[in-house]
């Protein structure tokens, strides 16, 4: 019979070779760890020796972030805002692209001057024109709302012919587009509060189910709401009663509600 070549049960097996690491991630890691730890003088050089460092690593654009927020934090926001514009044109194919277009609008709203809010109204409109399909873009509607209706601006709307709150139209066009993102919530509840001011309850109503539909656990009243006005101002029974049995049982008009549905 052949020989059996003898066996070395105590040979250990050689350990799987270790993927390469990017260095960049972990210069990254320790500017973060600085920066969590508020030392941003120390976070911006070692952020800025990373980007110069490793400028064609996937976490460059990291890099980049690190560098406008230390800068933002330093009280430096005009070197933050370079910054953010420098990564949407250097990654302007990047998702994130978008969120640099949000937080340069954020950084020129915090000079907190009439002038500079007007700014930041029109970079957040930029922002949502640009990125249309972003995230960003609705966080962005969300924050131009807010500025309009601080400014009590009107516009006139062809679609309502009339003069509405600019917000208004802001809004429209949010829940338009995003109509599940989380600032969405929110601006489904102005839009019916505004077209309640303006006596459109068809459209209130409309709104108050759009964001009971998209928004189960919301904490607004919104099925309540949109019942109240079917029954009230409305007159269409029907429609009542399908809202009010829509009403969850969180809420505190849930036994109201069902009394009304006929439950």
């Amino acid at each position: 019979p052949p020989a059996v070549p003898p066996t070395t049960p105590d040979a250990k097996p050689k350990p799987p070779a270790k993927p390469n690491v990017d260095p960049a991630i972990t210069d990254l890691e320790v500017a973060r760890g600085k920066f969590d730890a508020k030392l941003f003088d120390q976070a911006l050089a070692d952020a800025r020796a990373v980007v110069t460092s490793y400028p064609a690593s996937p976490v460059a654009i990291e890099g980049y972030f690190l560098i406008a927020r230390a800068l933002t934090s330093l009280q430096r926001g005009q070197e933050a805002l370079g910054i953010y514009v420098e990564i949407q044109s250097r990654f302007k194919n990047d998702p994130r692209a978008a969120e640099a277009a949000f937080q340069q609008a954020k950084v020129v709203q915090a000079a907190n001057s009439k002038k500079s809010t007007e700014e930041a109204r029109k970079l957040y409109s930029d922002c949502a024109a640009n990125y249309p399909t972003s995230p960003w873009s609705a966080r962005a509607l969300a924050a131009r709302a807010e500025i309009e209706r601080e400014q009590r601006a009107t516009v006139r709307d062809a679609a309502l012919g009339a003069t509405v709150p600019a917000a208004l139209a802001t809004y429209r066009d949010l829940t338009g587009r995003f109509p599940a993102e989380p600032v969405a919530e929110k601006a489904w509840w102005e839009l019916g509060q505004m077209y309640e001011d303006l006596k459109r309850w068809d459209l209130a109503a409309k709104a108050y189910e759009e964001l009971g539909l998209h928004f189960s656990k919301t904490r607004f009243e919104a099925w309540f709401q949109a019942g109240e006005i079917y029954e009230r101002r409305l007159k269409d029974a029907a429609k009542a009663k399908t809202a009010y049995g829509m009403v969850p049982t969180t809420s505190p008009r849930y036994k109201e509600a069902q009394k009304k549905a006929g439950s």
